[in-house]
């Protein structure tokens, strides 16, 4: 993975919108995308705890509403 981001809805807002936050896991490309997790991964950020658990541990406290891939098709550097 290249990158992570969590998002927080700032507007619109209110009891009608389906979610408020979002998260993206940014990737150098579809062959790293497409790589399984590994335990391997795992234990470098979180030693001890298994892709299982972390899963899980997600799945617990979270609903996905939907899910995307998206391409990147071109982008403006800055700093």
């Amino acid at each position: 993975m290249k990158g992570w981001l969590l998002l927080d809805m700032v507007m619109p807002f209110g009891a009608s919108q389906p979610y408020s936050q979002a998260s993206i896991d940014a990737y150098s490309d579809m062959k790293q995308f497409l790589q399984p997790w590994s335990n391997d991964s795992i234990k470098k950020v979180h030693p001890d705890k298994t892709a299982a658990a972390i899963f899980k541990q997600t799945s617990d406290v979270c609903t996905i509403v939907k899910g995307e891939v998206r391409m990147l098709v071109d982008r403006l550097e800055w700093k």
